[in-house]
């Protein structure tokens, strides 16, 4: 399974277009279970599953709590710069987040190693939720909201570490990009 983007884009959609949300806690919470829901299923290029449940989405809710309040209590526009909690919470999130390594890359025949070490490039995400949230209707909104968290995706690194079937088996190290 890939990572199910049409589906958090469906999600975030139609929760704006609901105007249900109460406070900021709330819609924090609703943009990070939205996202979690949707990278669960989330890949590495082999087919590894990437074990998003292994670290606390709580970091991610933070972010967004951080930055929508800085956001409604400042009497000027901040512009960009309040969505840099969201982009510092989502370097936390995924950095050593792990992966199983059933899928080993070649010539390794097992892994004993998988894991995310490069958190991606997190400097797209910043002005990239600016842009979203001011986009207009909820439906262009909840789409470039959508395209910024799956280009970061795109930009995550790993490293699997693998062992061949020669004897004495000898190591592969193999660097990867992107979880889909």
């Amino acid at each position: 399974m890939a990572i199910n983007w049409a589906n958090f884009e469906n999600e975030i959609t139609d929760f704006l277009i609901s105007k249900n949300s109460t406070d900021i806690e709330e819609t924090a919470q609703f943009f990070t279970d939205t996202y979690i829901e949707s990278i669960r299923t989330g890949r590495d290029p082999a087919g590894n599953i990437v074990l998003v449940d292994s670290k606390n989405p709580d970091i991610i809710k933070q972010g967004w709590i951080k930055a929508l309040t800085a956001c409604l209590k400042s009497p000027v526009n901040l512009g960009a710069v309040p969505w840099v909690f969201v982009s510092e919470a989502l370097i936390e999130y995924w950095t050593l987040m792990p992966a199983t390594f059933l899928m080993p890359y070649a010539p390794a025949v097992t892994g004993t190693l998988n894991g995310i070490v490069f958190p991606g490039n997190v400097v797209s995400v910043t002005p990239g939720i600016h842009n979203a949230l001011n986009a207009g209707n909820e439906t262009k909104v909840a789409s470039e909201l959508t395209e910024t968290f799956r280009n970061h995706t795109k930009s995550l690194g790993g490293t699997f570490v693998g062992l061949t079937a020669s004897t004495p088996p000898a190591p592969v190290v193999k660097p990867w990009k992107g979880i889909r």
